[in-house]
């Protein structure tokens, strides 16, 4: 399948739906600022976490976002393979179909989350 050219692809997004720095433009812990970050946005189609990297933060994180996820959205996880919180996830939403990776070096692993339709 041929990739669609970046302007084409962004032309189609909802204007909407992508959330970025202009539109949470505060600092501070996920805990406080991601719940409503996710009401406000309503839906999610991707999430990287790529933040604090402990258990008990991934799976609040990747918690938080999947609620709000439709099917075919897809989340990935960066730094999995020092703690659990990943597989905690899956083991919590098995609307998901999950998959571990290998970084490039061999060393580090990371998750991808696919929400089953």
């Amino acid at each position: 399948m041929p990739m669609l050219p970046p302007r084409v692809a962004a032309h189609h997004q909802p204007r909407r739906a992508i959330a970025n720095a202009a539109d949470f433009p505060a600092l501070g812990s996920s805990r406080q600022r991601l719940p409503p970050l996710v009401a406000g946005v309503g839906h999610v189609e991707m999430f990287i976490h790529d933040s604090l990297h402990t258990a008990r933060n991934t799976a609040f994180e990747a918690d938080q976002v999947a609620s709000a996820m439709p099917p075919g959205s897809v989340m990935v996880i960066d730094d999995i393979r020092m703690h659990e919180g990943f597989a905690i996830f899956a083991r919590r939403h098995p609307e998901f179909q999950t998959i571990v990776c290998r970084h490039d070096d061999r060393m580090g692993m990371f998750g991808i989350a696919v929400k089953r339709a």
